[in-house]
């Protein structure tokens, strides 16, 4: 190498080692640049991965632009401080000529090592591993993720998608998190819905096509009863996928419409009052919640576009209500049946309140082998390996499915696909919201699904109610009178087990005189309600002309029944006020 001139023009200060390699860096840069967009066109459609690669080469560009700027700066530098003269490249000299061979490819191999292990180590931070392992906040996620149907599907893939924007808008709003994440500033749990989602059209239909889907899918749910046998029985129905042509759950949403709003009164977006279904002849419909109580606005201000997640907002992180998640450990048999009670010890050792996991899993085998220990002492000698493995297995639904330092569990996360547990369909499709000139959104159970039917326990289920041993009520509770319009998840709160007793909705004494020997439907029947006089023969005053006809509700409280006091009698015997104040007339005037 011969020595660089003192010069101060900049194609001589450009002739320096540090800027070669600049101008080197540089070069390759932009030509992997053009080569990836060449690459790119040709294959007509774009891809995330090739929007990462350009922003590695253009790092490249522009690294090797300030190297040879710094390279300009430090021989200018050198060159008015009287520096000796540096070392300087001379292709002309053999010497120089292998030295700088040597470079290139000592160069070339360091770029193609950095190169593939940035994009090594970009895959990786679109994996599922880095998202729930490195940040602590997404372990709920991140575990419920692998639980899911999507567990072979990348967050990056419906969280980030496609497209050099959103990879930039995403990793942007990911080094905000991870800040959040260092500095301990994230308040648990992870808020829901995520309104930061691409539209569904861009991320779930790239793998689901509604316009494609057709016919009935048979869903076959087990339900163990929590009695001492876990009577098994299973709820079989059939949800009408249907499509663009067939009337259904999608046709309903997207034939002949352009866009569905919704505007919501919470966060968790679980009540709606406004609903707008703008069709693709022009044509608009409003809806507005009969129950509304609100002041007047315009909703369309605040509306969000109504989409796949609207409905399926827990396709992938699940969250099963512990009673759900029992029924089909039961119906796997991982759970033994022949424990007694054991969906309702089970259920209730899962729904339990514990500040941290440690005391959740000592708490859970305490409440299960508690509970046998001591109402089947010796079932619990001779099944201790069984009671042994269910202890071990609803432990591990519990970290399946409750986060205590997250604050996360089932009753944290509404699922909308349904209406059992949370609303669901419901908040739309409750048969009370309506346009101004009267037209409802449609609550009829026909039109997404076929009536459940109840029947024993099958493998593969049964569909017609005249299958041996279905039942043509599919509801434990024979749903008749008001109880057939109740939502369902005025009962099924967020998985939290339904009443079991009238006395548990009703504000009913369950010790009053009837109530603690004769069941409910005794009075209230199907076909409405039994006249007292079909099993009460008046005696006595009973027969009196006056009382005979008289509505036995009139002086029998109904659910007490046992007329106490004078207060009945005064009702009508105002003139008798002051005979023999204080007493009972009871005692006196024989009704027996």
């Amino acid at each position: 190498m011969g020595n660089e001139r003192t010069s101060s023009g900049f194609r001589a200060l450009i002739h320096n080692s540090t800027s070669y390699c600049g101008l080197y860096l540089s070069g390759v840069g932009l030509v992997l640049i053009l080569f990836t967009i060449v690459i790119d066109w040709m294959r007509g459609e774009h891809s995330a991965y090739i929007g990462l690669l350009w922003i590695l080469f253009l790092g490249m560009v522009l690294l090797g632009g300030l190297l040879t700027l710094f390279g300009v700066w430090r021989t200018h530098r050198g060159n008015k401080a009287g520096a000796p003269p540096r070392p300087r490249l001379n292709l002309n000299e053999p010497v120089d000529r292998r030295k700088f061979h040597l470079i290139c490819i000592v160069g070339l191999v360091a770029l193609n090592v950095v190169v593939f292990a940035s994009f090594a180590g970009y895959q990786w931070t679109e994996s599922a591993d880095f998202c729930g392992t490195i940040c602590h906040t997404m372990n709920p996620e991140y575990v419920t993720h692998q639980e899911s149907p999507h567990a072979n599907v990348a967050c990056a893939e419906c969280h980030v998608g496609a497209g050099f924007e959103y990879f930039v808008k995403y990793k942007m709003a990911g080094t905000v998190m991870m800040y959040k994440e260092l500095t301990n500033s994230v308040e648990p749990p992870v808020p829901t819905p995520v309104t930061s989602m691409r539209p569904a059209r861009e991320v779930c239909e790239s793998c689901h096509w509604p316009g494609k889907f057709f016919g009935t899918k048979l869903v076959q749910s087990p339900y163990f009863h929590s009695d001492e046998k876990n009577t098994a029985e299973q709820i079989t129905l059939g949800v009408k996928i249907g499509g663009q042509i067939f009337h259904s759950i999608h046709y309903n949403h997207i034939s002949g419409v352009e866009k569905i709003e919704f505007a919501a009164e919470d966060e968790k977006q679980q009540q709606i009052p406004w609903v707008a279904v703008t069709r693709l002849d022009g044509s608009t419909e409003e809806y507005l919640s009969l129950d509304y109580k609100g002041p007047e606005k315009s909703f369309a201000e605040e509306a969000l576009t109504f989409d796949c997640i609207g409905c399926h907002n827990r396709a992938t992180h699940v969250f099963y209500p512990p009673y759900q998640a029992v029924d089909v450990m039961l119906a796997a048999n991982r759970i033994p049946r022949d424990l007694p009670w054991v969906k309702k010890v089970t259920t209730d050792a899962l729904s339990a309140d514990y500040p941290d996991r440690e005391k959740a899993h000592a708490g859970i085998d305490s409440a299960i082998n508690g509970f046998y220990t001591n109402k089947y002492p010796e079932l619990s000698q001779s099944k201790k390996a069984e009671i042994g493995q269910t202890v071990a297995l609803v432990t591990a639904l519990y970290d399946q499915l409750v986060f205590p330092d997250m604050k996360a569990n089932w009753q944290t996360h509404a699922d909308n696909r349904g209406h059992k547990d949370w609303p669901g369909c419901f908040r739309c499709h409750d048969g009370r919201h309506a346009t101004k000139d009267g037209k409802k959104l449609s609550n009829d159970c026909t039109v997404c699904h076929t009536m459940p039917v109840r029947s024993p326990l099958e493998s593969l289920g049964v569909m017609s109610e005249d299958a041996p041993g279905a039942k043509p009520y599919w509801h434990p509770l024979d749903l008749q009178r008001k109880h057939s319009g109740v939502m369902c998840s005025e009962c099924h709160q967020g998985g939290v087990s339904p009443p079991s007793a009238c006395t548990d909705c009703h504000d009913i004494d369950p010790k009053a005189p009837m109530m603690s020997k004769q069941d409910c439907t005794t009075c209230h029947q199907a076909s409405g309600m039994v006249s007292c006089k079909d099993c009460h023969h008046g005696k006595g005053w009973h027969l009196h002309e006056v009382h005979n006809p008289s509505d036995c509700t009139g002086c029998h409280k109904p659910h007490q029944w046992l007329v106490k006091g004078r207060g009945p009698c005064l009702g009508c015997h105002q003139d008798k006020k002051e005979h023999n104040p204080g007493k009972d007339c009871a005692p006196c005037h024989l009704f027996k």
